[in-house]
C-alpha cells in the first residue's frame, strides 16, 4: 500500500527574493533614510526635511529602547520597525496605557506641531517608494521562484505563505505557466477560491497590488485585477500591515490568513521556512505550539545562515526535527539540494509511520 502524498507548508521571508536583487527589511530602512537625504539636498524646505527629522526621531528612540533591553542598540532597524513607531504614535491616545502617560516626548509635540497629521505623511512617504524598491523588471531574476511548482510532483498540496509585499512570486508563477490562487477574485477578497487549488499563496503582511475601497471592499489590482479597478486604483495606498503589529489586527483579509497559517501546521508534514529571520514572535509562538502538537512536523530552514538562525530559537535549537541549509534561496532551488532534503525528510517520516 503506498503511503500518502505529504502535505508541505512554506514559510517566506524578504531572503527569498533578496536573490533576485530585491532589498531585505533591513536595506529598506537605510534606502529610505538616504531618499529623504538627497531629497533634502534637492530642496531643503520641503517636507522631506521634516520627515527626515521624524526618520531621525524615530530611530533614536527604537535604538535607545534596545539599549533599555540590554539588546545592542547599534544593531540594525529594520523598515517595519521603524513604520510601526510612526503608526503606535499615531494611535497613542487609543492605547490603554495613555491615561497612565504624564506626557509624551516633548520632541515629538514639537513636529507634530509643525504640521498636521505629520505621521500619517511619514507613513505615506514610506509606503510611496515601496512599489519602486520591491519591483523586479528583468523576469530572468525571478526565475527561480517558479521551482516552486517542483513541490507539487510528490505533494498532496503546497501552502505558501509569504511575508513580502512584493509580486515576484506572483509574476514568476505568470511567466511560467504555474496555476495558483490568493484568495481574491475579479470581485475582491475570496477566501473560499483557496481549496480550489493545490497551490495556494496566502500573503500574510499584504501585497503593493492590494488595495481597500469603500465602495468595492479588499481587492486586487493586479493579480488578479478587479473588474472595477480602474475606479480606484493609485488614489489609496496599498493594504499592507507590518509583522509587529500582525497580531494584534483582527481585520479581514489578515485574520483568516493568520488562521490558515496555524490550521496548515495542525496537520503539514514539513514546514520550509525560506529567508525568514524569526523575528516576528507571533509567528514563532504559531510555530511552536503547532510543533508540539503536531509531532509529524519537520523544519527545513533555508538561509545562508540558516545554522546560526536556528542556534537562537530556544524551540528550533538542538531539535532532531529540524534540518538547516545554509544557502541562499536561488541555490536552493535550482540545484535541486531544497527538493532532495525534502523529499528525504517525507520518506523517513513515512518509514517513521506505524501504518
Amino acid at each position: 500500500m503506498s503511503s500518502p502524498k505529504p502535505k508541505i507548508t512554506f514559510l517566506v521571508g524578504a531572503g527569498l527574493v533578496h536573490d533576485a536583487g530585491l532589498p531585505l527589511s533591513n536595506d529598506l530602512t537605510i534606502k529610505f533614510r538616504d531618499h529623504l537625504s538627497e531629497q533634502v539636498e534637492i530642496n531643503a524646505k520641503g517636507n522631506h526635511a521634516l520627515h527626515l527629522q521624524v526618520y531621525r526621531f524615530l530611530i533614536g528612540g527604537i535604538r535607545y529602547q534596545q539599549g533599555v533591553l540590554n539588546h545592542d542598540p547599534d544593531g540594525p532597524v529594520n523598515i517595519e520597525q521603524l513604520a510601526t513607531a510612526a503608526l503606535r504614535l499615531r494611535s497613542r491616545l487609543d492605547s490603554p496605557l495613555a491615561p497612565y502617560v504624564s506626557g509624551w516626548n516633548q520632541k515629538l509635540v514639537e513636529l507634530e506641531a509643525l504640521q498636521e497629521g505629520l505621521l500619517s505623511d511619514f507613513l505615506e512617504a514610506i509606503y510611496s517608494r515601496l512599489n519602486s524598491w520591491l519591483t523586479v523588471d528583468d523576469p530572468a531574476k525571478i526565475a527561480y521562484l517558479a521551482r516552486l511548482n517542483d513541490f507539487k510532483g510528490f505533494a498532496e498540496s503546497v501552502d505558501l505563505f509569504s511575508l513580502n509585499y512584493d509580486l515576484c512570486i506572483e509574476r514568476a508563477f505568470a511567466e511560467s505557466g504555474v496555476a495558483f490562487v490568493n484568495g481574491f477574485t475579479e470581485s475582491g477578497w475570496t477566501p473560499s477560491t483557496f481549496p480550489s487549488s493545490d497551490m495556494r499563496l496566502f500573503k500574510m503582511h499584504g501585497s503593493l497590488d492590494w488595495v481597500e475601497d469603500e465602495v468595492h471592499g479588499i481587492c486586487s489590482v493586479s493579480v488578479p485585477r478587479h473588474k472595477y479597478a480602474d475606479d480606484f486604483e493609485g488614489q489609496k495606498p496599498p493594504l499592507l500591515i507590518f509583522g509587529t503589529d500582525a497580531k494584534l489586527t483582527g481585520k479581514e483579509p489578515f485574520l483568516t490568513l493568520l488562521h490558515s497559517f496555524s490550521s496548515r501546521l495542525h496537520d503539514s508534514d514539513v514546514l520550509i521556512v525560506v529567508g525568514y529571520s524569526f523575528q516576528d514572535e507571533y509567528l514563532n509562538e504559531i510555530i511552536e505550539q503547532r510543533m508540539n502538537r503536531n509531532t509529524r512536523l519537520k523544519i527545513i530552514v533555508v538561509s545562508p545562515k540558516a545554522t546560526e538562525a536556528v542556534r537562537r530559537v530556544k524551540f528550533l535549537n538542538g531539535s532532531p526535527r529540524v534540518k538547516t541549509i545554509d544557502a541562499g534561496a536561488k541555490v536552493s532551488f535550482n540545484d535541486g539540494h531544497l527538493i532532495k532534503c525534502c523529499r528525504e525528510v517525507t520518506a523517513k517520516q513515512a518509514e517513521e509511520s506505524p501504518f
